[in-house]
């Protein structure tokens, strides 16, 4: 009689299987051949690479997950390494433009790629997290999912650049390898609600050539400037209202723009919208409505507002 012995196939070095809900692979190594380790690899033979590449970090013991909602917190605060790194190379920022930034972190980004580690997630995660993400708050500040609104592309860019900037950070201090932001497509800069024009008939009808018909049309001095001001420089209905005689330049015909009436008081002053400074060129006729309505005016010195 005669006996066959076959010996067992020796265990893969390496394996891996796919993630369903992701879409990613995952590996695991002989050593622990029940443990499985995401990748932020689609493709099986991208994702052997990745966890041979990493294979002593993996299978280490304990392995800190390194978070984003605990890399994320307080990144664009004004005493944050980020920022105090661009004061070091003279690129300031403004507070509300920081304050925007980290209002991203707290309302979008931590709430939506909190639970990831940041070595391990890919560009399609947060594609489709910003892709998919609402706005739930309301102007007064309510927030509830009834007030649920899809954000604008203009929204989601800026999102995305915010998670970009944070990742160039981490790559720059070796916490990640590469941004995984770069392969994203960039959304449109068109207008998803195009404002409406008006026509030069119009335009005519409103702003006729002579001061008197000017008053006919808008109703007195103050407001024949206002909306003159407003045609020549477009900025936003509270921007002009910051003005001050002293910051207004008649024989330039020139007026920066560096602040605003907050839309919900009556004369508290603050930044621009973007926070930035914008040059006011005005016309001819803009300069002799203003210096007609401070003669006029009983609010006509150099610490006045122009329109009060």
């Amino acid at each position: 009689m005669y006996y066959i012995f076959t010996m067992a196939r020796p265990p893969k070095e390496i394996k891996f299987k796919l993630d369903h809900a992701s879409g990613r692979f995952m590996v695991a190594f002989r050593e622990a051949p029940e443990r499985y380790h995401m990748t932020p690899e689609q493709d099986p033979e991208k994702a052997l690479v990745w966890g041979r590449r990493n294979k002593n970090r993996l299978l280490a013991e304990p392995e800190k997950r390194l978070l984003m909602k605990d890399l994320a917190q307080g990144f664009f605060d004004p005493d944050g390494d980020w920022y105090k790194d661009r004061i070091a190379k003279g690129r300031r920022m403004t507070t509300s433009s920081l304050g925007i930034r980290q209002g991203h972190v707290e309302n979008y980004i931590i709430p939506l790629l909190g639970e990831y580690d940041v070595r391990e997630i890919i560009g399609d995660d947060i594609d489709k997290a910003i892709r998919e993400a609402s706005r739930y708050t309301a102007r007064d500040g309510s927030a509830t999912p009834k007030l649920a609104k899809p954000l604008t592309r203009s929204s989601r860019t800026k999102i995305l650049y915010s998670v970009k900037l944070m990742f160039d950070r981490w790559v720059s201090l070796k916490i990640v390898n590469i941004n995984p932001t770069a392969g994203i497509i960039k959304y449109s800069k068109d207008p998803e609600r195009p404002r409406g024009a008006l026509t030069r008939e119009v335009l005519v009808e409103l702003f006729p050539p002579s001061h008197g018909a000017m008053v006919r049309v808008w109703g007195n001095s103050m407001y024949a400037a206002l909306m003159l001001t407003l045609y020549d420089t477009g900025t936003r209905s509270g921007e002009p209202r910051a003005l001050r005689w002293k910051d207004y330049y008649p024989d330039r015909a020139f007026i920066p723009i560096r602040s605003a009436i907050d839309g919900n008081t009556a004369n508290e002053v603050k930044g621009t919208k973007a926070g930035n400074v914008k040059p006011g060129y005005l016309q001819e006729r803009t300069v002799q409505e203003l210096a007609i309505w401070r003669a006029k005016s009983r609010f006509n010195g150099d610490d006045d507002f122009i329109l009060p």
